[in-house]
């Protein structure tokens, strides 16, 4: 059995690699801590070679240990099913190629591992009055619910001879905070190595007050100083150590400028290295045109190495320490000569004003970015080689008298349908001019929002309509189109490029699954794709017959909305266009949803929640959170595990934690229930977990 069991160890490369993905600097991204998501993309969960065999270890969360433990962690399994795991995937003569994992949490994406630290630190909350151990630090219930700071009395960290369990204050960091959070022992006799953890990618604490503050801002070096200032009535952000100083001038240079004097307030230790950072921050925030004022150290903490130890040597004396630090950086920061301009200012006398021009009005505009969204198979594509089709022959749009008589040329990239077999066919159909229309080869090297080959080709053949279908195929592979900083300058790039060449840009996009709320926001991705469009139109079922549709506008920043397209997708007939109508986007985005879409929405929730419970229980928080990124509600997710015959159950060894499993791995493993402490049915509801979800 030993020797079984040695030669399964050197597959631990190809399980890691299966799992994760390499980031910077040759490690690997943690799919249990996020090392390696954060901006820097420098991952600490790396491999090596002990006398044992192969191993592996993140020096970010301390996880570590042969192929076993990391399966282990990565499904959330006890040793022997972890051990069953490995011999299932591994056991054969040779190792399968094929095999591929579905991680506990999928490794190194942002969204799930956001998902999971923000439930963890909701549970976290609940907890917090189990422990004094902040108002030890000094600390007011106004301030720990501000912050949302937490407990766990069984917070595990390391594995084998390293393995530890912490009575753990929780502080979550990054913005919204809960992105990650900071793991302090609340133990005052731990070891040096055993009293800080971070778990998610670094973080700084409270950075929103940068932006918000009403008041001058310090920066200290940890969150309980942070915390400690803001109980003595000041503002502060925390760096969460001193080599986070690049951290906060990149925050700083993805927009968020702050609006008030930045003081800067390291600990009062007196090392040479804390001078040397504070130095390095001074330098970073005058390249970035923040105003900064240094006061003593010394002064500031009454004489105490940081602002907790003055906060509860002399709690009044250090309010007011403060007050008078604001006073003297606002009164600097007021009589500081004014930074000169180096950019270039124009003056809208000298702006000659100019009509907006309109490919379709009010729908498309020239040198503009409008949106085309819609549910799957309710045909945007037709409409838009049917859009495509009317500008190269100079055709007459719906809705318009006459025809605009121009010839111009189109391009039409997609990523979804054959040039031969379908998108000719279908432009051929609708009597396109198909010498105008032009689509850039990706043989070599795929196409992107960003790429300037777009520019290119749009002033090689003088287009004047780019499509791009669909968008999500063209964001970037290593591009996150939910994340406002991340989308943000695509699209602001893809706005001028509109706007210097003429050319009308639509863009083709797909639709969540969320109902309710504003349909604006239903389209998937950040609401900053929707934000930089003038534009935006939504198609949906119509109720006039099975195959009516229509197209709603429901966004118009040039001119006033125009009434909703009808056009019919038949199929004996073909694409028809029909007349004008006051649908609104509500009636169609509703319309003979009950029957289809909610039938397919259920269907998917199922597969997703089968596929989430293939390799054995999870924590029912995690499913819910990951569930609720992928829009599906809390009521789909019951009904697909009541369907699937899928159980929960609290585990009393585990802290009473709610987990879900498959009802054949109850009948399968009838040990997994020997350490149960309850079992529910489907339909009812689990009563801690539910608590977690409601605080999220």
């Amino acid at each position: 059995m030993q020797r079984e069991l040695a030669a399964l160890k050197p597959y631990l490369k190809d399980l890691v690699n299966q799992s994760t993905q390499k980031s910077r600097g040759g490690e690997y991204v943690c799919p249990f801590c996020g090392s390696g998501t954060g901006p820097n993309h420098s991952g600490a969960l790396g491999m090596y070679h002990k006398d044992s065999g192969p191993a592996w270890k993140c020096h970010a969360c301390g996880r570590g240990g042969d192929v076993f433990d990391f399966y282990r962690e990565l499904h959330g399994v006890t040793a022997k099913e972890a051990l069953s795991g490995v011999q299932a995937l591994y056991g054969a003569a040779q190792p399968s190629a094929a095999v591929r994992l579905q991680p506990h949490t999928p490794a190194g994406h942002p969204e799930a591992m956001e998902a999971k630290n923000k439930a963890y630190c909701a549970m976290a909350k609940t907890r917090v009055n189990e422990s004094d151990y902040w108002k030890r630090r000094g600390l007011g219930d106004r301030v720990i619910c501000r912050f949302g700071l937490g407990y766990d009395p069984v917070w595990r960290t390391g594995y084998g001879e390293h393995a530890a369990v912490w009575k753990a204050a929780i502080i979550p960091t990054g913005m919204p905070p809960g992105q990650s959070y900071n793991v302090r022992n609340t133990d005052p006799f731990a070891d040096a190595n055993q009293r800080y953890r971070k778990t998610g990618p670094g973080q700084l604490f409270n950075a929103e007050a940068l932006t918000h503050a009403e008041k001058p801002v310090f920066i200290v070096e940890g969150e309980i100083d942070a915390l400690s200032v803001a109980e003595a009535g000041g503002t502060a952000v925390g760096l969460g150590g001193l080599s986070n100083v690049r951290l906060l001038s990149a925050f700083i240079r993805d927009g968020h400028q702050p609006v008030q004097p930045v003081i800067i307030a390291p600990d009062n230790d007196g090392k040479a290295e804390t001078e040397q950072a504070a130095a390095v921050l001074e330098r970073e925030m005058g390249l970035l045109n923040v105003f900064t004022y240094r006061p003593d150290a010394a002064k500031l903490y009454l004489g105490a190495k940081d602002a907790n130890e003055a906060l509860l040597s002399n709690r009044a004396a250090f309010v007011q320490s403060l007050i008078t630090a604001e006073e003297e950086a606002l009164r600097a920061a007021n009589a500081a000569p004014l930074t000169p301009f180096s950019g270039k200012l124009i003056c809208m006398e000298d702006i000659t004003q100019e009509e907006v021009q309109w490919l379709w009005k009010p729908f498309i505009p020239f040198g503009k970015i409008a949106i085309l969204q819609g549910d799957p198979g309710l045909g945007k594509t037709f409409l838009a080689l049917r859009i495509a089709a009317i500008v190269s022959t100079g055709g007459v749009f719906p809705g318009q008298d006459t025809a605009s008589g121009a010839l111009c040329n189109v391009i039409y990239q997609t990523a979804e349908d054959g040039l031969g077999d379908t998108v000719k066919k279908r432009l051929q159909d609708a009597g396109a001019d198909c010498k105008r229309i032009f689509v850039i080869d990706e043989s070599e090297l795929a196409l992107t929002l960003d790429d300037d080959r777009l520019r290119e080709a749009i002033k090689r053949v003088d287009a004047k309509l780019l499509i791009i279908d669909p968008m999500q195929a063209y964001i970037g592979a290593n591009r996150d189109m939910h994340r406002a900083n991340e989308i943000r300058p695509v699209m602001s790039r893809l706005g001028r490029m509109a706007e210097e060449t003429g050319c009308a840009v639509l863009i083709i996009g797909h639709q969540n699954k969320a109902s309710g709320g504003k349909s604006l926001y239903r389209g998937l991705g950040s609401i900053d794709i929707a934000a930089a469009a003038r534009s935006v139109l939504v198609v949906g079922e119509a109720p006039h017959s099975p195959h009516s549709r229509a197209m709603v506008q429901i966004k118009s920043s040039l001119a006033s909305a125009g009434k909703s397209v009808l056009f019919k997708l038949d199929p004996a007939q073909g694409f028809r266009w029909g007349g004008l109508s006051d649908l609104t986007a509500d009636e169609v985005l509703t319309y003979n949803r009950p029957r289809e879409y909610e039938a397919q929405e259920r269907s998917e929730c199922e597969a997703f929640l089968k596929k989430q419970l293939a390799n054995g229980p999870m924590l029912a928080y995690v499913i819910r959170e990951t569930a609720k990124a992928r829009g599906y509600t809390e009521i789909t997710l019951r009904r697909a595990m009541k369907r699937l015959g899928a159980r929960s159950y609290r585990d009393k060894n585990s802290d009473g934690r709610w987990y879900w499993s498959m009802k054949e791995d109850q009948e399968r493993q009838p040990d997994l229930l020997d350490h149960v402490d309850q079992v529910d049915q489907v339909d009812q509801v689990d009563q801690v977990d539910q608590v977690v979800y409601n605080i999220i």
